[in-house]
C-alpha cells in the first residue's frame, strides 16, 4: 500500500481528527481530540510553518510540525515537533518517507540544520533519530521563561523590532554577532537575513538604539506545535560589551517577554552552552532556569545537499 508524506495546503476537520489521534503516541497527557481549528490553521496558513502528514488509504499515519528559525548570524534553521507515526504500522517506512518530507521542507525554506528534542524512553522515534545521523548536542542547555501576566517597566534605551533596512544598523548588528561568537565575521548582516527577518510576522529582529548606535539585539522565532499554542524561540541575544552591566540586557529581555506575550505565547526557551556561566546567572536571575534532569536530549540534523 502506498504512502504520501507532504506539508498540508488548508484545513478540514477530518485533517485535524486524523493528527489529533496521533497525539497519544507522543504522551499520555494529550487527549486524541481533533486539534483546535485556529491551531492548526495557524500552522497551515504561515509561510514559516507547516504541518507534515503521512497519507495512507486516505487515513493520517504520521504526522511532524516544521518552523523555521530565523537569526542574523546564521542561515535558516529547521525546528521539527511533534514527529509521529501510528506504531500498528511500524517497520513499513512511513518514519522514512515523513523524514524524507521534513529533509524536502527544510531545504526548501533555506534551512540546513534540523533541531529538535527527544526523551529516550519516552519519545518512540528516539533510536529512529538516531539512526538517520542525528548528532547529540553536548554541552547544552535548555532554558524557559514563562510569561508573567503583566510586564511593566521604563526605559531610557530605544528598543524596537526592525521595520526597515538600514545599512548603519546592519553594521552594528554584524559588530555585536562577532562580539557573541567570534567566528562570526563582525562585518555587517547581509541585508537578505535581515529583510527576511523583519518582513515575517512570526519573527522579529529586537535591537536597543543607544545614540545611534545599537548596543544589543535579540532574535524572535515563533515555534508552532499541534499540541499546544506554542512558544517563542530567542536566538542571538547579545549586548555590547562596551555597556554591559548597565541594565540594557535587562531592558532588552522585557521587550521580549512582551513579544511573545503579543504573539499569544505563554513562554520562550533557547539554549546556552554550559560553559557560559555569567549568562546563565542572568537567566535565572530573570526568571529563566535551565530545564535540568528532565531526560530531554538536543538533537542537530544536517540537510544533505542536492545531488
Amino acid at each position: 500500500m502506498a504512502t504520501e508524506a507532504f506539508p498540508l495546503t488548508d484545513y478540514s476537520h477530518p485533517v485535524a481528527a486524523g493528527v489529533g489521534e496521533l497525539m497519544p503516541h507522543l504522551g499520555q497527557q494529550h487527549s486524541g481530540e481533533p486539534l483546535p481549528e485556529a491551531r492548526l490553521r495557524g500552522i497551515v496558513e504561515s509561510p514559516y510553518h507547516d504541518q507534515l502528514v503521512a497519507v495512507r488509504d486516505g487515513r493520517i499515519v504520521g504526522a511532524a510540525t516544521m518552523s523555521l528559525i530565523l537569526e542574523p548570524g546564521f542561515e535558516a534553521t529547521g525546528h521539527l515537533e511533534a514527529f509521529v507515526t501510528d506504531p500498528r504500522l511500524e517497520g513499513q517506512g512511513i518514519d522514512h518517507q515523513l523524514w524524507s518530507a521534513m529533509e524536502k521542507w527544510s531545504a526548501e525554506h533555506g534551512a540546513q540544520t534540523v533541531e529538535f528534542k527527544s526523551k529516550e524512553g519516552e519519545d518512540p522515534a528516539f533510536s529512529f533519530f538516531k539512526d538517520q545521523g542525528s548528532r547529540v548536542v553536548e554541552a547544552t542547555s535548555l532554558f524557559r521563561r514563562d510569561i508573567p501576566p503583566a510586564m511593566l517597566g521604563s526605559k531610557d534605551l530605544d528598543i524596537h523590532a526592525l521595520s526597515e533596512y538600514s545599512e548603519q544598523e546592519a553594521a552594528d548588528l554584524g559588530k555585536l554577532m562577532h562580539m557573541l561568537d567570534e567566528n562570526f565575521s563582525d562585518g555587517p548582516v547581509p541585508r537578505e537575513r535581515l529583510e527576511r527577518i523583519f518582513r515575517s510576522r512570526y519573527h522579529d529582529q529586537i535591537i536597543a538604539v543607544r545614540d545611534g548606535r545599537v548596543v544589543g539585539a535579540a532574535t524572535m522565532s515563533v515555534l508552532k506545535s499541534p499540541t499546544s499554542n506554542g512558544v517563542g524561540y530567542l536566538g542571538a541575544f547579545v549586548t555590547d560589551d562596551s555597556i554591559r552591566g548597565r541594565g540594557v540586557g535587562s531592558q532588552v529581555w522585557e521587550d521580549m517577554e512582551k513579544w511573545t506575550a503579543a504573539h499569544g505565547l505563554d513562554a520562550f526557551e533557547f539554549k546556552s552552552e554550559n560553559d557560559r556561566t555569567d549568562a546563565h546567572r542572568f537567566y535565572e536571575n530573570h526568571g529563566a532556569p535551565a530545564i535540568k534532569n528532565d531526560g530531554t536530549t538536543f538533537f542537530e540534523y544536517t540537510i544533505p545537499k542536492a545531488s
